[in-house]
């Protein structure tokens, strides 16, 4: 059975379903977090019955005011928790209008995914039309071979030139290592230049047949003047080559113009400019919603300043002097009438260890699901800014994509990571368009040693002739580029 391949719009949309699966985990992590907090709070609450109970007990406590203390310290409690309470529910209404908000972008960036797609087959079929009436045109056909024989005239010089120049450097240094025929070579013996006379030329000639300096010199000056003479040659041939593609893509130009190509490719980028707008949006949507799960977060947990007021209020009302004397006197009575309430109370205190435990536990996997949830939105948003989603975008393997992202969902793999795994299995075909058409196989200032002048818009060197895509990071659904 072969490899089952998937779009860019599949693998991004697997990726979404993953974002939205985390998110499912995450609420029902809050919710089960909000449960344990209304468990301990309500455990705070049977304490203090099981305390005035105790204290009813001993009516000699009940001077103390210890009771009152803690009606009070309940009744101030409930104020806060109904602050909490409106305030909870004030975040959770702005969560659920967000995410309808970032639901209704998401179906928008649908429909204009879709506008794109419809705009970049249109350019593509333009494309490939014009190709093939270039492909069966006499003069066209010739200008093409007339540039390729040029580039291969112009690489063959420029290797020849590169291949002397680097003999220069090897062969030219031995010579530059011997003192004696540097001294004569700097002097120009043997040439015009030479200058020196009676005994000071006598002793020079004698060095020079010493060294067999007049064969030595002919033939560094002779390696000394052919690597210029080549690269010479081969930046001629070069600019004689670069001509030649220039008149090829000047009948590439005038080919795609003649087919309405321009103003297709023009639509082409009106619909990516509308895209980048709505992902814009997107990405500010999902960041006002993540402030916002954050601030549920902390109402789940018990974490908020209402919550903290109302805890802390009852637990120091719990831990008044009078109230720990009572159970102290409680637990050493002998009094049956004692025994169940006191009972109660260690109950109560095993009970609130146990939540402690659990709500750690939970808060603990929640912070690492709220991470993985970020990474996962921030993964969406790098695939989308590398137009990875783009019309003749692809992954080879289906299968591999899905562990990769379920590896990841997992914690066993990092973001970047991911990143470098979809890369490799990214691949960009053209459905019609060849990228690498007529002008658009050249990349000038590349295949040879020249400085040339860099890539240049659609249709020359780097723009792709027919094919106009910028690559992985670039921008824009085009025919042609890669990854």
């Amino acid at each position: 059975m072969g490899v089952s391949m998937i779009t860019g719009r599949q693998a991004i949309a697997e990726v979404a379903q993953a974002a939205r699966g985390q998110q499912r985990a995450l609420d029902e992590l809050d919710a089960q977090l909000s449960e344990l907090r209304t468990q301990q709070q309500a455990l705070l609450h049977q304490r203090a019955e099981q305390l005035r109970s105790l204290a009813k007990l001993r009516i000699e406590l009940l001077e103390t005011g210890a009771s009152g203390s803690l009606d009070r310290a309940e009744a101030e409690a409930a104020q806060w928790l109904k602050q909490r309470d409106a305030a909870a529910a004030l975040v959770e209404q702005q969560i659920a209008d967000a995410q309808a908000g970032l639901d209704a972008l998401e179906r928008e960036r649908a429909a204009q995914v879709e506008r794109l797609q419809a705009a970049a087959d249109r350019l593509d079929t333009a494309e490939a039309a014009a190709q093939a009436r270039l492909a069966s045109d006499a003069a066209y056909q010739s200008q093409l071979e007339r540039a390729h024989e040029a580039e291969r005239t112009a690489l063959h010089a420029d290797e020849k030139a590169t291949e002397r120049e680097q003999e220069q450097v090897t062969k030219g240094s031995r010579y530059q290592a011997d003192p004696l025929f540097m001294y004569l070579w700097q002097r120009g013996y043997g040439t015009a230049d030479y200058a020196a006379r009676g005994l000071f030329a006598w002793l020079d000639g004698k060095v020079a047949r010493l060294i067999g300096y007049a064969d030595s010199r002919l033939s560094y000056q002779r390696l000394l003047e052919i690597g210029p003479r080549l690269r010479a040659h081969a930046e001629r041939m070069q600019q004689r080559a670069e001509a030649e593609i220039d008149a090829l893509r000047a009948l590439d130009e005038a080919a795609r113009a003649a087919d309405g190509i321009p103003a297709l490719d023009h639509a082409c980028d009106q619909e990516q400019e509308a895209l980048d707008e709505i992902d814009q949006r997107i990405d500010a949507v999902q960041q006002q919603l993540q402030a916002l799960r954050e601030q549920r977060a902390l109402f789940a947990s018990g974490q908020d300043a209402q919550s903290r007021a109302a805890i802390d209020q009852l637990a120091q009302a719990l831990g008044a002097s009078a109230l720990k004397a009572l159970e102290r006197a409680a637990r050493a009575t002998p009094m049956p009438e004692d025994d169940q309430l006191v009972a109660n109370l260690v109950e109560i205190d095993r009970q609130q260890r146990r939540i402690s435990f659990l709500r750690e536990q939970t808060e603990t996997t929640r912070a690492k699901q709220q991470e993985r949830l970020k990474e996962l939105t921030q993964l969406q948003r790098e695939l989308r800014q590398r137009r990875m989603d783009r019309p003749g975008s692809e992954f080879d393997d289906k299968a591999m994509v899905a562990m990769m992202l379920a590896n990841f969902v997992n914690g066993l793999l990092d973001r970047r990571s991911l990143l470098r795994g979809l890369e490799e299995q990214y691949r960009y075909r053209p459905p019609r368009a060849n990228p690498a058409f007529g002008s658009g196989s050249y990349r000038r200032g590349s295949s040879w040693g020249g400085s040339g002048r860099g890539s240049s818009g659609r249709g020359g060197f780097g723009g792709g002739g027919f094919g106009t895509g910028d690559g992985f990071g670039g921008g824009g659904f085009r025919t042609g580029g890669g990854f």
